[in-house]
């Protein structure tokens, strides 16, 4: 059961997030590790899985643009078929 969920109210002290009383500033690429936290749910399990870091490279942006394309094509000759019958 250690994998629980905790639940967290609003109310009462709001503890700060940033590089004193032990808890880190961890930056990686663009994105704070406690954007990583929200995902994960906890700071602990977000240092203990990995940092996640976000970022798109040349080749990427080339398969979408592959896929952009080859989607056009077939959605015109779909259509164009469609017409025809």
């Amino acid at each position: 059961m250690e994998n629980e969920k905790q639940q967290y109210s609003l109310g009462g002290d709001v503890p700060e997030y940033e590089s004193k009383g032990g808890v880190r500033d961890a930056r990686r690429g663009s994105v704070m590790l406690g954007e990583a936290a929200d995902l994960y749910g906890d700071i602990a399990t977000a240092e203990e899985y990995g940092y996640v870091s976000r970022g798109l490279k040349s080749r990427h942006i080339q398969f979408i643009a592959l896929g952009g394309t080859i989607g056009t094509g077939l959605f015109l000759g779909i259509g164009g078929a469609f017409v025809r019958a």
